[in-house]
């Protein structure tokens, strides 16, 4: 059975069972008329239960593929468990098949995206790589892909890593881990549990690269597998001549289109990937040169009326957004908000003297509001009213940056970035104009 069928991930284990002609079950919380669209395409469907998961919906069930976003602690799982039902994750059932010794992975609580696409970038530079994982590209959709490839970067949320199955990477890097999904992890130590368990069954012959820059992984040692320490500045970055070094070979961080020291951890972490496997230092450093930074995140889409305007959308944890303001050369009219959190602003204490206004929207946009009360700041209910009045406030030679720290009741970051820069973009060209 799949449980949480209508995602990505439902959909790719649908087809893929389908494929295997293998008989299965949905279930689903949606109403019968969302559920894989038409579910007749697919011959080998039994059953297709809506409108939530009851325990009855085990009887006759050997197997459960879990979709990331299906909590863990839900009734029909922990009766499964006790049933003996063998429960799965897409990962886990993907590692039955891959050779873990082509598998680069990625966590981490930010940049994970942006890092994997890059080490993607890099390597499919040299040979045949495919990424998949968390971005938005299920691993059973690209399974033969996978089978053929010479190397695989996977990108891994905590919600996949719940259950790992047999996943054995020969390299993995963790970005950072910060405070996120406080609503599915009791505490920050489970959290960090969980992301750790990318390495579960590592061995000495699989690589760890260790972000020493990070409180949370600086001081981990399992002690069962290689690793390899990155850091900024380090042996991959010269802060003092701002070079980053590969081999023989250099580039200034200038000629980077990655900005913010957690880009260049990043950067680091990647460079440290292409000296395992040995690739020329000169081309790696070209390639890095030719990445552009991935959409919605720290996204720089153009100077209007003076006004830098930053797409950082995709920042939904307040770690997020510390690196975004970190990486500001001016002050900022900042943006934030969104769904009821209860997060800690805390961390974001440090750049407060780069915020001009704060310009905060959404359930918890009185509660940021009311945490930086030395913050000139305006509450407005709704998103794209936030951005008028952000627009209002910023002046030439500033930057209007938006990095929520949340999700919001719009249906995807992508939408939420698209909303911000085509309202940014009107209402600066307007201001223009008069």
């Amino acid at each position: 059975m799949i449980l949480g069928s209508e995602g990505l991930t439902g959909l790719s284990a649908a087809n893929f069972l389908e494929q295997m002609e293998v008989a299965f079950s949905v279930s689903d919380i949606k109403p019968e008329n969302e559920l894989l669209g038409k579910s007749d395409r697919y011959k080998n469907i039994r059953n297709v239960y809506h409108s939530g998961h009851e325990l009855s919906q085990l009887e006759g069930i050997t197997d459960i593929i879990v979709s990331p976003g299906v909590p863990p602690r839900i009734d029909i799982l922990q009766a499964a468990r006790e049933q003996g039902i063998s429960i799965w994750s897409d990962i886990a059932l993907a590692s039955e098949f891959i050779d873990g010794s082509k598998l680069v992975a990625v966590t981490g609580t930010d940049g994970k995206t942006t890092t994997s696409t890059l080490i993607h970038h890099i390597l499919s530079g040299f040979m045949n790589c495919v990424l998949a994982g968390n971005m938005g590209i299920p691993i059973l959709e690209v399974l033969e892909d996978i089978l053929r490839a010479d190397k695989v970067v996977l990108e891994l949320s905590a919600f996949q890593l719940e259950i790992p199955g047999k996943l054995k990477p020969a390299i993995s890097y963790i970005t950072n881990i910060a405070q996120d999904h406080v609503e599915r992890y009791e505490n920050i130590e489970e959290y960090r549990e969980t992301k750790f368990a990318i390495i579960k069954n590592c061995t000495w012959t699989d690589i760890f690269i260790r972000n020493t820059d990070d409180l949370f992984i600086s001081d981990f040692d399992p002690g069962n597998l290689t690793i390899r320490d990155i850091s900024a500045p380090g042996e991959r970055f010269n802060s003092i001549a701002n070079l980053f070094i590969c081999g023989d070979f250099a580039l200034p961080l200038r000629n980077c289109k990655l900005r913010g020291m957690h880009n260049v951890r990043n950067i680091c972490a990647a460079l440290e990937i292409a000296c395992v496997f040995q690739l020329d230092g000169e081309k790696v450093l070209e390639l890095i040169s030719t990445f552009k930074n991935m959409p919605h995140r720290f996204e720089n889409v153009g100077v209007f009326d003076g006004v830098t305007v930053i797409d950082d959308s995709k920042a939904t944890t307040v770690s997020a957004v510390a690196a975004a303001l970190e990486a500001l050369e001016t002050s900022a009219v900042l943006i934030m908000g969104g769904m009821p959190s209860g997060r800690d602003y805390t961390p974001l204490n440090d750049y407060i003297h780069k915020i001009k206004w704060l310009i905060t929207y959404g359930d918890e946009g009185q509660r940021i509001l009311s945490y930086f009360k030395d913050v000139p700041g305006i509450y407005e209910k709704n998103f794209p009213d936030a951005v008028k009045q952000a627009v209002h406030k910023v002046r030439k030679g500033e930057t209007l940056l938006l990095s929520p720290a949340n999700w919001d009741k719009l249906r995807t970051y992508v939408e939420r970035g698209r909303i911000f820069v085509e309202t940014a973009k009107d209402c600066l060209k307007l201001r223009l104009i008069k």
